[in-house]
């Protein structure tokens, strides 16, 4: 009769066991099994170093593979127990499996919400990593965390410096002559080019450039965030240049989405706006990867709903949910939640299902501690809670987020524009002119200083 815990012995030989035969057969699912069984052991099981780095590359393999399922979940517990099999002296010893183990665990990290140990994991590759390009990732995972945590002045300054140390610095002053100047040499460029041409363009391989159009989207954002909204057509150009001289990535199909939005939101060029939404979008199906599908959806949607009927385009804010949810892009996940909801408020949609919705979504924001969507949201979620039930104080008040929303209020221009732009709308609604009136001067004096333009149907544009 076998000892009550034979099985915490055997197991992990049995996994080691169909771990050989998982890598013979290249069995994806016989290596999530065998890491499952290896792992009931524990560190403590392990005989040696060289079977402490069989089992961590092991548990590895296994991460990646859930990684690819999206469930995001497994795929984190995968990669700490393969972490804790690393010996003392592991980053000399065995480096390019440290590296890829604390990566990949910092990015199943940020999306399972995990930030305690997520500071930790940064912290570790930012003192062990070798050279500047193995630090990118934490580097770019530190800019999303400040983003989330409304440190945007110090997202933008870690994002620029990262670029000037690519050789891909920006003016720190970005003015109108210069961005003009950028916007007429892109359009120059794309009227050579057709979209055949553009959907068959060699693939970019350079990792420098790659790094640049990540670090560009991510300052797109924060500019979105900070009202410096008038550099944005800036950031889309050199991210368009850099892809037409260097190569496509996966990311530039984002910004030929983003492009789009210039020439149809800002232009009023509708039809070459919508030409560019429908080659972002085929340019994101033919690429190998789905990393970035959820921003590249957000993005043409804003152009569709500008073209096609308002009602049935915001459907596209869930595709773009669901390929972001896939993907691991919280981000974009979030915001095509956001986007969706507010634009079923203003297209007439049941408001009551529209508030279960955005309490839905605010339950995923404080999920991941992304304060700074949280209150971009509420102002909008109060209006229509008031709306729907006609005071909706009890409602608003047990979401608890008022005091964290009065921290960002006097910091954001987009969320002071929201306020008034939905205080004056409610105002209107309840006859309450004087308080209109207020919210109006409000809106326009914050709108003439940041110029963000508020002129969509959803309420707020991206330029």
């Amino acid at each position: 009769m076998l000892r009550s815990d034979a099985h915490y012995t055997l197991r992990p030989r049995y996994g080691l066991t169909l771990a050989r035969i998982a890598e013979r057969e290249r069995d994806d699912k016989l290596i999530l099994i065998a890491s499952t069984q290896v792992n009931l052991g524990g560190p403590e099981f392990v005989a040696d170093g060289d079977q402490a780095v069989e089992v961590a590359k092991l548990n590895l393999d296994a991460g990646k593979k859930a990684m690819n399922m999206s469930d995001f979940f497994s795929a984190y517990s995968f990669l700490e127990y393969g972490i804790s099999y690393l010996r003392k002296g592991h980053w000399d010893r065995n480096y390019d499996l440290s590296l890829q183990l604390f990566n990949l665990s910092a990015k199943c990290a940020l999306m399972n919400a995990a930030h305690g140990n997520l500071n930790i994991i940064l912290q570790q590759i930012m003192h062990y990593a070798k050279c500047a390009e193995d630090k990118f990732q934490a580097i770019s995972i530190s800019i999303t965390l400040k983003l989330w945590s409304g440190q945007i002045a110090d997202a933008i300054k870690t994002t620029t410096s990262t670029l000037n140390n690519l050789g891909e610095g920006i003016p720190n002053l970005i003015t109108s002559s210069l961005i003009q100047k950028h916007l007429e040499a892109t359009k120059e460029k794309l009227a050579e080019i057709s979209d055949i041409t553009l959907l068959t363009y060699p693939i970019m391989i350079d990792p420098l450039k790659i790094e640049a159009m990540c670090l560009f989207e991510k300052l797109f954002t924060s500019f979105s965030y900070a009202g410096q909204i008038t550099s944005l057509p800036f950031i889309t150009s050199k991210m368009i240049h850099i892809s037409l001289e260097s190569g496509l990535t996966n990311l530039s199909p984002v910004a030929f989405a983003q492009w789009s939005n210039y020439l149809a939101l800002v232009e009023n060029e509708f039809g070459d706006g919508y030409r560019y939404a429908k080659l972002a979008l085929s340019l994101m199906r033919a690429s190998p990867s789905c990393a970035h599908d959820g921003a590249v959806i957000f993005c043409t949607t804003h152009t569709k709903m500008f073209v096609e009927p308002m009602q049935s385009s915001i459907e596209f804010y869930l595709e773009g949910h669901k390929a972001a949810m896939r993907s691991g892009a919280t981000r974009y996940a979030i915001m095509c939640a956001i986007f969706y909801d507010i634009s079923s408020f203003w297209a007439g949609k049941n408001l009551k299902a529209v508030c279960y919705a955005m309490r839905e979504t605010m339950k995923q924001v404080k999920f991941y501690n992304n304060l700074l969507l949280l209150t971009i949201m509420l102002p909008v979620f109060r209006v229509a809670v008031k709306m729907a039930s006609g005071t909706g104080s009890d409602l608003i008040n047990a979401s608890g987020e008022n005091s964290k929303e009065r921290n960002f209020a006097t910091k954001l221009p987009s969320h002071i524009l929201m306020t008034a732009f939905h205080g004056f709308y409610e105002a209107l609604i309840f006859r309450e002119l004087e308080t209109a009136t207020k919210s109006a001067e409000i809106f326009y004096e914050v709108q003439s200083e940041s110029t963000i333009n508020m002129g969509s149907p959803m309420f707020m544009r991206e330029w």
